[in-house]
């Protein structure tokens, strides 16, 4: 771990900026989490607060970067509004849920199977005092309704794995993770879903399975902007059939810009191109790491 995470604090665009405090913070968490081995209080963008604990490993990214995904998470900050609604699937502990309900005063849906992950959710949602504005789904999202068998103690890479034969679905996750039968049901399922402008989808390489099972949502033109994990052939062109365009985005000059999809890679979709644009660049600045973005 120490011989990924210490070049990526390098290189992450905001981290690289401040490298001197990010590999502090990352030694302090590290002394921190032997020693004490207890939750830790983040004061975190435009004055949200995110709990971090031991096994919360992607979390734990936003205190060393300051925001762990770049430039999706720079994206949801300046693209939300206070009224607008987010669907988070596969929250985990809930670090976008935070952005954008604490953040940015925009509702939320979370959706997350996982009950040690759902533990870490409802603190992050206590501490912020958004329970007016988040909606919690306890669930897989995938294609169809039904129950399926989900990891439940390898953290943010928890996943999917076949009830049949219990195969991890996700080959970056060990064969030993313990496992659980949880709920499992289609984004069209969920009323709320149908309202929202922006969702997040981090399903450890089942993207396309949560397309297929969001046919009807996906064609709510209130829907804006999608951010996938996976670029998969399979994914490009489900989204390609329902006009959004694959995009990467520079946070500091607020500017969409042009990619074409591959494998391997998170990616941002956008419907309304100019509209999205627009958004962007009138959207108020947050504050991390002593930066105004």
């Amino acid at each position: 771990m120490l011989s990924l995470t210490l070049p990526w604090i390098w290189t992450h665009p905001l981290a690289s900026r401040h490298r001197l405090d990010a590999y502090r913070n990352y030694l302090w968490w590290q002394l921190q989490r032997r020693l004490m081995n207890q939750p830790y209080q983040l004061d975190w963008v435009n004055g949200s607060t995110l709990f971090l604990s031991p096994r919360m490993h992607g979390a734990t990214g936003n205190f060393y970067a300051g925001l762990h995904e770049w430039p999706d998470m720079p994206f949801v900050l300046h693209l939300l509004r206070p009224g607008d609604h987010m669907l988070d699937i596969g929250s985990n502990v809930g670090s976008y849920t935070v952005l954008a309900a604490a953040a940015i005063g925009a509702s939320c849906t979370a959706c997350e199977p996982v009950p040690l992950a759902l533990s870490g959710l409802r603190a992050n949602i206590a501490a912020n005092s958004i329970e007016h504005l988040v909606s919690i789904v306890e669930a897989c999202i995938g294609a169809e309704h039904g129950e399926v068998r989900f990891t439940t103690d390898a953290g943010p890479m928890n996943c999917l794995v076949s009830v049949a034969d219990a195969t991890v679905a996700y080959a970056s996750v060990a064969d030993s993770c313990s496992t659980q039968v949880v709920s499992s049901l289609p984004v069209d399922a969920i009323p709320a879903a149908s309202t929202a402008c922006c969702w997040k989808v981090d399903v450890e390489g089942l993207e396309a399975q949560v397309l297929r099972g969001a046919r009807n949502t996906l064609r709510s033109q209130v829907l804006q902007a999608i951010l996938l994990e996976n670029r998969s052939d399979d994914v490009a062109s489900t989204m390609g059939e329902h006009g959004f365009t694959p995009c990467n985005y520079d946070p500091w000059n607020r500017r969409l810009l042009p990619r074409q999809p591959s494998s391997g890679a998170n990616q941002i979709w956008i419907r309304d191109l100019d509209w999205v644009g627009d958004r962007l660049q009138s959207a108020p600045s947050f504050h991390v790491f002593s930066e105004e973005i």
